[in-house]
């Protein structure tokens, strides 16, 4: 678990209670602003943890109450962290799934060369009711998430 998902489990840096959910493959999901915002954590890119992470997250999509925007965290900033075709392609399929549900995916990047990539690549996955946008920090990401979802 990063830093940061471990002071918010712990209750130091977030607001509203947290729940922590450990993934198949290594990974973790947090539940913040009172289950209004998901969070997913990666700690590197091997196939095990993404699908343990995609398979979660599509769960999470598919069982979403139509009338709320999925507000998703997805914190691939760790040093093990790459854009792997694995990781591309179900990116992609995961943007499709439910097209009339509103979504908006924070993804947490290192400020790296690799950071402007994501930004290129996320331009191209931008779909009608779904948003994208690049942070660089989990702080930055649920402030702009509460903006978008309309979370005080």
């Amino acid at each position: 678990m990063s830093p940061d998902h471990e002071s918010q489990a712990n209750g130091q840096a977030s607001a509203s209670p947290s729940s922590v959910e450990s993934l198949q493959g290594g990974g973790s999901l947090e539940w913040l602003a009172d289950r209004h915002i998901v969070s997913f954590y990666t700690p590197d890119s091997s196939q095990a943890v993404l699908r343990g992470l995609f398979e979660r997250a599509e769960e999470i999509i598919h069982g979403w109450p139509a009338d709320r925007p999925m507000l998703m965290i997805l914190d691939i900033s760790g040093p093990r962290v790459g854009m792997t075709p694995f990781a591309r392609e179900r990116g992609r399929a995961m943007m499709v799934i439910r097209p009339g549900l509103s979504m908006a995916l924070a993804m947490v990047v290192s400020r790296t060369l690799q950071a402007q990539i994501y930004q290129v690549m996320i331009r191209l996955w931008q779909r009608s009711g779904r948003q994208i946008a690049v942070v660089f920090s989990h702080d930055d990401a649920v402030a702009w998430l509460k903006t978008v979802g309309g979370i005080e």
